[in-house]
């Protein structure tokens, strides 16, 4: 059975966040993707951007 942990993230603009925000969303999903995959502890899948928030998706047996 997968667990999740999901992580809201409240932007700035009400919609999709500024440039900004969006690039050091971007970056901090690379770096999740890269320590949860390292750990082999499950899996970053991906954000949800829209209504001033970023949704961040990680799966896996022990969250």
């Amino acid at each position: 059975m997968e667990q999740a942990v999901i992580v809201y993230l409240l932007l700035n603009d009400g919609q999709f966040g500024t440039s900004k925000e969006r690039a050091s969303i971007l970056a901090l999903e690379d770096r999740l993707e890269q320590v949860v995959g390292n750990a082999s502890v499950g899996e970053f899948d991906g954000d949800e951007f829209g209504d001033g928030k970023c949704i961040l998706y990680m799966y896996g047996p022990d969250a």
